[in-house]
């Protein structure tokens, strides 16, 4: 349905072309696999190129071997990319450890899941209206223990914050890396032309509290065994639609729930249909069995 929804935004301007697909954080590259199928039957993967922003060389290798049929590693440090690959169909694939990286063209840009693990900073307003930063201390009376603290003076993250104009909140989380990505990609999509996806766990501005680890699945204190558990924060889009649509460069829509867009993307059909074939499916290997 997602690959449905990048064929149909961009013939709606025209389908130009050749264009880019960047995914942010494709993880083990199993949404980027569901999308190139999806757009093989519309024949496009010869009008596009792929490329991943992933910092992590384990999941890059993991997508390269998940992806294509021949990739390899760039050793030259002029390279922009640090690994090149193909995908079976002929679709070009390159590795970059930035956004900034990736060439001037045409793109469509998804994030799945990925602006809710860039590092967040937790902001308190004090009683003379200054936002300070709660930061991790050693705990005096047990140092093995780690605690939450707010900083006695502003830290250079509290100085560049800047809250929204109707923001009522005295605590809430920031996270200035998403506020660079997006610029960015403003930036970008203005020059060259574009448009993106983002999907994430998230709210509109209203939480201030969201920040949490997991462990094996389950909820874990993040300052207990630090580095052993995956750290994630809601993700504000409200920020990012205001980040986005700063100077008039963008226009953004949403966010939406994900029932709703898949909804409106015919999610309930496309479900019957992948249901039936699947009964075809086990209808058939039943008859085998029955045969043998």
């Amino acid at each position: 349905l997602i690959s449905v929804w990048c064929v149909n935004e961009w013939r709606k301007i025209g389908s130009p072309s050749p264009f880019q697909l960047i995914e942010l954080g494709p993880g083990r590259g199993t949404l980027m696999a569901d999308v190139l199928k999806v757009l093989s039957h519309f024949k496009l993967n010869k009008n596009m190129s792929i490329h991943f922003v992933e910092v992590s060389p384990y999941l890059s290798k993991l997508q390269a071997q998940k992806l294509c049929y021949k990739h390899s590693e760039i050793s030259s440090q002029d390279s922009p990319h640090y690994r090149e690959g193909e995908t079976i169909s002929g679709s070009k694939i390159f590795w970059y450890n930035r956004i900034e990286d990736v060439p001037q063209e045409f793109s469509i840009v998804l994030a799945h899941e990925f602006f809710d693990a860039l590092p967040t900073h937790k902001l308190q307003k004090d009683s003379n209206g200054l936002w300070k930063e709660i930061l991790v201390d050693i705990n005096p009376e047990r140092i093995e223990e780690l605690r939450f603290v707010i900083s006695k003076s502003q830290t250079p993250i509290s100085k560049i914050f800047k809250p929204y104009k109707d923001d009522l909140r005295d605590c809430l989380e920031y996270n200035i890396e998403t506020e660079r990505i997006v610029r960015h990609l403003a930036t970008r999509f203005e020059r060259d032309g574009g448009f993106g996806l983002f999907m994430d766990y998230g709210h509109f501005g209203e939480k201030n509290d969201t920040f949490r680890a997991f462990k094996k699945h389950k909820l874990h204190d993040p300052l207990v065994e630090p580095g052993s558990a995956d750290l994630t924060s809601d993700v504000d889009f409200k920020h990012i639609k205001q980040v986005a649509e700063e100077d008039g460069k963008l226009i953004t829509f949403g966010p939406v729930e994900q029932g709703t867009f898949l909804n409106n993307m015919e999610g309930p059909v496309r479900l019957q249909i992948l249901l039936e074939i699947l009964y075809q499916k086990i209808k058939q290997i039943s008859k085998v069995a029955i045969k043998c």
